[in-house]
């Protein structure tokens, strides 16, 4: 018996399916069976939600909420007015860059005045400024230790004014 001939008696002939309904002899069938996969576990969740508000004094509001998980870390990046918000693990804890600045129509221009973040019970340093470069960004850090919950629910708050 050639190589070719051995190959494909062995690969092509003796080919069973490889799943968890192999050893009760349901063949493939039952492996792809929509009614078998839906009895699987299914896992939702909410990673980031972000919502803002501008008020008539002229103040912008920006609220970020959601689970972030150690095991699985993400690097979320969110957007909102043409400000871009990055939110990722590094350097022991969690990170934030956000802009300065955000334009709203091309017209208004609003400065970043506060930025609050926690993590789980871990708080990161509240941010305020009177006065911002427009294109640069700020950085903050929030600690986490190393014993810290695999899941951790995260709380950020921007406030950005006109002037």
């Amino acid at each position: 018996m050639e190589f070719k001939e051995a190959f494909e008696l062995g690969v092509f002939d003796y080919n069973q399916p490889v799943g968890a309904h192999c050893d009760e002899g349901g063949g493939e069938e039952e492996i792809w069976n929509a009614r078998t996969m839906m009895e699987e576990p299914v896992l939702e969740k909410t990673w980031a939600t972000c919502w803002t508000t501008c008020q008539t004094n002229g103040v912008y509001t920006v609220n970020i909420t959601g689970l972030y998980e150690r095991m699985n870390p993400l690097r979320y990046k969110v957007q909102f007015d043409g400000c871009t918000l990055h939110l990722f693990e590094e350097g022991g804890g969690l990170n934030v860059l956000v802009d300065n600045c955000l334009t709203r129509s091309n017209l208004m221009i609003y400065k970043l005045r506060e930025l609050q973040i926690q993590v789980g019970n871990y708080v990161g340093e509240r941010f305020s400024a009177d006065c911002r470069s427009v294109y640069e960004v700020q950085h903050v850090q929030v600690e986490i230790p190393m014993d810290s919950p695999t899941e951790l629910n995260f709380s950020i708050k921007l406030s950005y004014s006109m002037n």
